[in-house]
């Protein structure tokens, strides 16, 4: 920082001292001031231009690029030991029981990422569509068959000794969103899709904990079931995002898709964690039954907060 002022302040000098010599020169004061050297000036002012233009835009290129693999090198250290990222956060889950000799969550195949939530206590117990395992009793596994193999030995060591199970888990840290409402997938102007409408509702799905394919809006179902649907849904208190699937303006091509998800043409379809919760009448089914509530909380719904604003 030192070596920075220094070079700002001789380059400020040296601007002063050209502008003036050059001034003296133009108005041919030159030899009726001679305490004014302008002539030695500007060729030290030359000279001066002449290193930085050097020094700056000539050095070797190895040498720039080392600064540039430098960088990169912190910036993925950073997101590697999430010192500074605001979007992870790690989380311990310790279960004292498992369930029925599970540990009750379902894996995403060839990963270590959380697809399912079983059941209520593995929720109480911390765990959450979307973790990440890192460790399993203080052994850190970094692929799917390793976490099998580890899951299942401390498992084996519950049995025998009662010793607890404790995971390790890296967890997105996203704000909740906490309302409800109506989705477009289209700004409606009529332009190809970058990415076939199956892909995107797929990617939609698990990305938002609830999701309801209507047909018509939440304030005009076109028809009974997509009407107690949305009251169900309105009911169990959860916030969620309803699409229309008549709407061809915005949504166009989104019927056939949800089709191709789910296996049924009938509307409406819940989605609830990534996965298919079922139609209007499993849904009225799971009302009724004082279900709803419990299943969409297993799959990270959460409560729906009025607006404020």
């Amino acid at each position: 920082q030192g070596s920075k002022t220094a070079a700002f302040f001789c380059s400020a000098v040296v601007d002063i001292c050209m502008r003036s010599a050059v001034r003296s020169a133009l108005h041919g004061r030159w030899l009726r001031n001679p305490r004014m050297l302008w002539l030695p000036v500007l060729a030290l002012g030359v000279c001066w231009r002449t290193c930085v233009f050097l020094f700056v835009n000539i050095r070797s290129p190895s040498l720039m690029q080392h600064h540039t693999r430098v960088q990169e090198a912190l910036v993925r250290k950073v997101v590697a030991d999430g010192s500074q990222s605001s979007d992870m956060q790690l989380v311990e889950i310790k279960m004292a029981k498992p369930w029925n000799g599970r540990i009750g969550v379902n894996i995403i195949g060839g990963t270590r990422r959380v697809s399912r939530v079983l059941h209520e206590d593995a929720f109480e117990a911390g765990w959450r569509i979307g973790d990440t395992i890192t460790e399993v009793c203080g052994h850190p596994v970094q692929t799917n068959e390793e976490l099998k193999k580890t899951v299942k030995h401390a498992l084996t060591q519950n049995e025998a000794t009662g010793m607890a199970l404790h995971f390790a888990i890296r967890r997105s840290f996203k704000p909740p969103d906490t309302s409800r409402g109506m989705l477009r997938m289209t700004p409606g102007t009529g332009g190809e899709l970058t990415l076939p409408m199956k892909d995107l509702l797929a990617n939609l799905v698990y990305e938002l904990p609830v999701v309801v394919f209507l047909d018509g809006t939440l304030n005009r179902p076109n028809n009974n079931l997509s009407a107690r649907a949305a009251e169900a849904l309105l009911e169990a208190g959860v916030a969620f995002k309803a699409i229309d699937c008549t709407d061809e303006q915005f949504n166009p091509g989104v019927r056939a898709a949800v089709e191709e998800l789910c296996g049924e043409y009938a509307l409406p379809q819940l989605f609830a964690g990534g996965r298919a919760l079922g139609n209007g009448y499993k849904i009225e089914e799971m009302h009724k039954a004082g279900k709803l509530a419990t299943e969409l909380k297993l799959a990270g719904a959460v409560s729906f907060t009025p607006s404020t604003a």
